[in-house]
């Protein structure tokens, strides 16, 4: 099993169960130019069982916090689009996480996202990273009003469409300017759809501008357009609306078994005088009983008493973001309550977190007569969330917190231990010198009940955890808080003593540098509802810093991560010592980019120096040493009236396992690429990359040689009627594969992919893909996928 999680890290494809039930399979994809898109897949190769709310999580080598993007369904397919443009040349980390069918999260790969990413190898784009520069591929849709429009008064209203995942935007920063005014303020936010509708606007010409930020600070994307507002009175009512309607369809053949999936949409906003509305829903094929819920409702209004003062009631599927370590994106389908003020706010959220899903029994009895259960089924868990708010002047912001989950042990017959937590807290911000300073803090404690069945007084209790002293008066006090407000259950399984949760972080934004330091503790035994991927049992600091040097030519980013996990196991837990960085050149001459990384990991306990045996199934003995290099470079040059970017990229992989000989491995990747942007719209890409890896160490030794090919090409047919563009596009993806472990051999794998992107702002936006998938002798079937997508705003 080992030897699988090198495989995965290690850019290869990759086959393995993660937890006890999902077969799961993803491939690294090639080394991406900077500002390209990456798609990231997970297959589920176990078409019986279902994973819910599967999310990708991401950050550069040496940062200390992920961020997340939610992944979409796609068949057997769990699919997310990964943005490369405000992530630095070097190698990205990620990692998938999901929820099984009891409700417990789950991560791939299974042998853990913080000491055992997937790895991502960025080569050094066109356009350096933090640079203010726009792409050609612009992120940002102008919906309305059109650039140069001739609008009335009441009928003006700027709709913008981000081609972002909504929960990374959370992480986002965005401005808004109106001829050099920045109304941002006033700029309303719905998913991916950004919209603004002053009370009043001047007539004459208007020079608008929107700039979107990533949680770093850098610019990565920026759209600027003008319009006019005609003189005169108000011809309309007032009211100003916004629809975006989208209809999905894919139809697939995989594994010998086919199947159709519709999904279907609608996203509105609305503003009449201080009323602001806003409605959503999604409704797919793929809705049962016997999954959580896929379809989705969500409504919301808001009275907006000032600029920074209003009240809103929200219903449906909702989510919010309090704090990482407490409610952090999380889907309640519930209701939801607020009322902000400049200097106080309060947010209320109840509902149901997790659907109930009956057990499966068969037909046969115990010897007590009683079913005998195949699968235990998934308790609804009702959720409470409040927050309450302090805005303590322009620059500090606080919050008090508390999440309450509990699963509802009649929601069905046959279930596990329902369980429940209850997770408060409180969190700190601040900013200081035009936010080149920030400070923030949040420390939040836990309690748990494992099995909510039952009663129990305080004595037989404390008797049973055998607690004295301090501690049983601490967890008395703790107990007579719980039986007077009922948030936990006074059962057996109930843990009254809390767990802690803490993370602390600085940031300085002087001088080209952009340094940041983070310590983080969260206990293997803290739990909240609100964010089920939280990683536990963890605790260190993490330093990362970001420098620009020779004007914005050079970029150094620098790490070291000092940190245990494992911590629960006290002095067998295991230490980590990660450091290095990465250097890049971005002349202003035509002379090629440059980024070199490296990269240092030390895993080690203390449990062999301890006599623990090595095959011993309950502690996992880790003396293992990791080595990166990596170096990679792009050149920008034109012949004739061809502009072309040749790139390469090499990286190596050395690591040393003293304790298992089937951890070591030994990797080399090397890759070629060259895109070409024609007089005419048309672009064309090509790369070819070679993999040679050995695993293991002496008779266990094994070896596994991928070559591959990638070509792809579109050509965009513009103004094709007003405002309509065409992109038709194919690829082709080869690879040859030689594992001397698999008994198949040599063979070859091969995906041929055409389609087209159909852009009008009149008639709306239509998308065709068409993919067949060969997989040679690895399996005896070939896959067929045909995906279409309309949608329209209006």
């Amino acid at each position: 099993m080992r030897l699988f999680y090198i495989f995965v890290s290690l850019l290869t494809a990759t086959v393995l169960f993660a937890g006890d039930y999902v077969l799961l399979q993803h491939t690294v994809p090639p080394p991406v130019l900077s500002g390209e898109t990456v798609r990231l897949a997970l297959d589920n190769l176990d078409q019986d069982q279902i994973i819910y709310n599967p999310v990708l999580f991401f950050r550069d080598e040496g940062q200390s916090a992920y961020q997340s993007i939610a992944m979409y369904r796609d068949g057997y397919r769990y699919i997310a689009e990964l943005p490369t443009k405000n992530l630095s040349p070097g190698n990205v980390e990620y990692y998938f996480a999901f929820q099984n069918s009891d409700g417990q999260a789950e991560y791939y790969p299974q042998a853990g996202p913080s000491a055992d990413p997937f790895l991502l190898r960025i080569l050094p784009g066109q356009d350096a990273p933090l640079q203010e520069k726009d792409s050609e591929e612009t992120e940002i849709l102008l919906l309305s009003p059109e650039p140069g429009e001739l609008l009335e008064p009441d009928d003006f209203m700027i709709a913008l469409s981000v081609l972002a995942d909504e929960n990374q935007l959370e992480n986002y920063t965005y401005r808004l300017l109106i001829g050099g005014v920045d109304v941002t303020r006033l700029l309303q936010k719905d998913g991916n759809l950004f919209s603004f509708a002053p009370k009043t606007i001047r007539s004459g010409l208007h020079n608008a501008e929107f700039k979107l930020y990533d949680a770093s600070g850098n610019l990565i994307a920026k759209k600027d357009w003008s319009f006019r507002i005609r003189s005169g009175p108000s011809q309309s009512s007032g009211f100003k609306s916004r629809t975006n309607i989208f209809l999905d369809n894919r139809y697939q053949n995989v594994a010998n078994a086919d199947r159709n999936i519709f999904r279907g949409g609608l996203n509105f906003t609305g503003n009449y005088k201080k009323l602001d509305m806003m409605a959503r829903v999604l409704i797919s094929s793929e809705e049962k009983p016997d999954r959580q819920p896929v379809n989705q409702y969500t409504g919301q209004i808001q009275y907006n008493f000032a600029d920074r003062s209003y009240l809103y009631a929200r219903g449906g599927d909702v989510t919010d973001y309090y704090d990482p370590l407490v409610f952090w994106g999380k889907k309640v389908r519930g209701f939801g309550a607020g009322i902000h003020f400049k200097y106080i706010g309060l947010d209320y959220l109840i509902g149901q977190s997790v659907r109930g899903i009956n057990g499966i029994v068969s037909d046969s009895t115990d010897s007590a007569g009683r079913p005998i259960v195949q699968r235990y089924g998934t308790y609804k868990q009702n959720f409470l969330g409040l927050r309450s708010v302090f805005y303590l002047g322009r620059h500090i912001k606080w919050n008090l917190n508390l999440i309450n989950g509990k699963d509802d042990r009649n929601s069905i017959e046959y279930g596990t231990n329902p369980k429940e937590s209850l997770t408060m807290g409180t969190n700190l911000d601040m900013t200081f010198d035009n936010k080149r300073i920030f400070l923030r803090g949040s420390v939040h404690a836990s309690m748990k009940n494992e099995n909510a069945v039952g009663t129990i007084d305080f004595d037989s209790l404390a008797e049973r955890l055998e607690l004295s002293g301090d501690e049983k008066a601490q967890a008395e006090k703790l107990f007579n808080f719980l039986e007077s407000t009922n948030l936990l259950s006074l059962s057996p399984g109930l843990a009254p003593l809390p767990s802690i949760a803490m993370q602390f972080e600085t940031g300085l934004r002087y001088w080209g540098h952009y340094l940041r330091i983070t310590y983080k503790k969260i206990e293997a035994e803290y739990a909240t509802a609100g964010n089920p991927y939280l990683l536990k049992d963890i605790a260190g600091f993490f330093v990362y810093d970001n420098v620009r040097l020779l004007n914005n030519q050079i970029y150094l980013n620098l790490f070291f991560k000092s940190y245990k996990d494992n911590i629960s196991q006290a002095e067998t837990g295991t230490n980590n010592i990660d450091f290095g960085g990465s250097i890049s050149y971005f002349p202003f001459q035509n002379l090629p980019s440059l980024t070199l990384t490296y990269n240092s990991i030390s895993r080690e306990n203390d449990l062999a120096r301890q006599g623990v045996d090595p095959d011993s199934t309950y502690l996992i003995l880790q003396d293992v040493q990791t080595q990166r290099f990596g170096v990679s470079s792009s050149y920008n040059f034109r012949l004739g009236s061809v502009e072309n970017t040749a790139s390469i990229n090499i990286l190596t992989h050395k690591r040393n396992d003293a304790v298992y000989l089937s951890g070591s491995s030994d990797y080399t990747v090397y890759t070629i690429g060259l895109r070409n942007r024609y007089s005419v719209p048309l672009t064309t890409r090509l790369s070819y990359s070679v993999s040679k890896s050995t695993f293991g160490q002496d008779s266990l030794q094994t070896t596994s040689d991928i070559q591959k090919i990638y070509f792809y090409m579109d050509y965009n047919f513009r103004k094709l009627m007003r405002a309509t563009e065409l992109r038709p596009f194919v690829n082709v993806n080869f690879q040859k594969v030689d594992n001397s472990f698999s008994a198949i051999g040599v063979y070859n794998r091969i995906n041929y992919s055409a389609g087209f992107y159909l852009r009008s702002e009149k008639i709306g936006n239509l998308s065709f893909r068409y993919d067949y998938i060969d997989f040679g002798k690895q399996v005896s079937w070939k896959d067929t996928i045909i995906s279409t997508r309309y949608e329209i705003s209006f």
